[in-house]
């Protein structure tokens, strides 16, 4: 067992774990300590992490707004499959392969455009039109609130949001 590293070795394994890009097997391998203990001493100490831990919940939902950007995207990726089975013949594993992936992105693209379809067209707010701001601010919140209270409400009898 190797002894414990210095009060000055662990303020520069500190500066290297958060201030530098090297791997942490290398910050390990350079000062005598093993990825564990260097992971408890980190966890323990409250050290500043070099990437935020993934939520559970994985990412956030995209904004459906954001999603008119993707369909370029998508409709490019379809066109390079289709390209790619008019080539010539592929191994059948291959063809079933970009067989699978063009549905899933047809349906991808079919779902997206339903999506930017359905999204209501917005005209420019002209904050001048509002005489009250105090007033507005008001019924924005009663709206938030009602909102919120609705979907807990769904949340809360176990049905599923429409």
């Amino acid at each position: 067992m190797l002894p414990d590293p210095s009060p000055e070795t662990w303020i520069q394994i500190r500066y290297e774990y958060e201030h530098t890009d090297k791997p942490v097997d290398d910050i390990c391998l350079d000062h005598g300590v093993s990825p564990s203990t260097l992971r408890e001493r980190m966890r323990r100490w409250r050290w500043t992490r070099r990437r935020q831990p993934i939520s559970a919940q994985g990412p956030p939902p995209m904004p459906i707004a954001h999603g008119a950007a993707l369909a370029p995207f998508v409709a490019p990726a379809i066109e390079a499959i289709v390209a790619q089975i008019a080539a010539g013949p592929m191994p059948p594993r291959e063809m079933e392969r970009a067989a699978r992936a063009l549905g899933l992105l047809t349906r991808t693209l079919r779902e997206l455009n339903t999506l930017l379809a359905e999204q209501p067209v917005r005209g420019h707010c002209d904050c001048e039109d509002i005489e009250d701001i105090d007033a507005f601010r008001i019924d924005l919140a009663r709206r938030i609130n009602a909102f919120v209270a609705s979907k807990t409400a769904e949340g809360d009898d176990g049905a599923a949001p429409p």
